[in-house]
């Protein structure tokens, strides 16, 4: 009995093992598999925030007429006038009675000219009334209006960023699937990407936002000078006295006087303070000259050996000067154009 029991033992333990294993390699897979499953996930994800991808892809663009009509509209205008403090304040009584602000203004006077450059900012229903008002404050010399319409433009950036927020929600997930640092290194450089994609569109669009709500009117006013104002001064001829011109040819003599007076002082100090060296000089030049003429009563020779020299010197100065002269004469004559002087 016993020896038929060992070998159903044997063969129910086998079975328990197959079976543990089954189960061990089961659970194994499923877990591969769910990795293998994000690796796929976020790999889809990197090439479509990669090149080529259509970041207004998955949604629909709504038709530009049937939205809202996004429209910058600004002005510009140049005015000349007589009294710019009362075009100036006109103006800005006008920019308030309509809603609108100042955002910058600039005033410079002078003795001969005055001009002022503003920027005013209006809602755009009042921007055609306040370019008409501006006719009554003085000479316009400019005036224009622009419009754009940004609306396809706005609509468009809306959905590309719509599209980056939720590919920023995917790579958050894709960041808490991560198994690796290299994976987690380069999900969170997507991130930063994206993130930095995000606030450039929302502040572009924050951008259109302010120029839709408010039109800006660049104002530039020049104050012309009124001739009926201009004041003609009395021109009064003025000459010296003869008591004045006396005095003032004897100062001027009495100040080159000085200035004479004081160089030949300045000269004299020199002199002065110089003389020690003046005097060492010249001994030196008295012991040389008496030398000299020592050795030349001494050597009568030597007298003879310098004229003797000189006059070598001379007859070759002579000698070059001469012919100089003669290639100078021989070239001018075979010049066709030179005329021979009359004897």
């Amino acid at each position: 009995m016993k020896k038929r029991l060992i070998p159903l033992i044997a063969v129910f333990v086998l079975a328990l093992n197959a079976c543990s294993s089954g189960s061990a390699s089961s659970s194994y897979d499923g877990a591969s598999a769910a990795a293998e499953t994000a690796a796929v996930n976020y790999s889809d994800a990197m090439s479509a925030n990669g090149a080529g991808y259509n970041e207004s892809a998955g949604a629909e663009l709504p038709d530009a007429e049937e939205s809202e009509k996004m429209i910058i509209r600004n002005a510009d205008i140049t005015i000349q006038t007589l009294n710019l403090d009362e075009t100036y304040g006109k103006l800005t009584a006008k920019l308030y009675e309509l809603g609108g602000t100042i955002h910058t203004e600039q005033t410079e006077k002078t003795d001969f000219s005055a001009h002022a450059n503003a920027v005013f900012k209006l809602p755009p229903r009042n921007l055609d009334a306040f370019v008409a008002y501006a006719d009554e404050c003085g000479r316009v010399t400019n005036k224009s209006i622009s419009s754009e319409d940004i609306t396809a433009q706005y609509i468009d950036t809306e959905i590309r960023l719509e599209n980056k927020r939720r590919n920023l929600e995917k790579f958050y997930q894709y960041l808490d699937e991560a198994y690796n640092s290299e994976d987690v290194i380069r999900i969170q450089r997507e991130i930063d990407q994206i993130t930095s994609d995000i606030e450039s569109y929302q502040g572009q669009l924050n951008y259109w936002s302010r120029s839709v709500a408010e039109s800006q009117v660049n104002i530039s006013i020049r104050q012309l000078q009124d001739p009926n104002e201009i004041e003609i001064e009395d021109v009064e001829f003025s000459t010296l006295s003869a008591e004045n011109m006396g005095k003032i040819m004897s100062n001027g003599i009495k100040k080159c006087a000085d200035v004479i007076i004081t160089l030949f002082q300045w000269l004299i100090i020199i002199i002065v303070t110089l003389l020690p060296v003046i005097l060492v000089v010249a001994v030196i030049l008295a012991i040389i000259f008496l030398r000299r003429k020592f050795l030349d009563k001494k050597h009568p020779e030597r007298v003879e050996e310098r004229k003797l020299a000189k006059e070598r010197i001379n007859a070759a100065r002579n000698y070059q000067a001469t012919r100089s002269y003669q290639q100078n004469s021989t070239d001018n004559t075979n010049n066709p154009g030179y005329k021979k002087p009359p004897q």
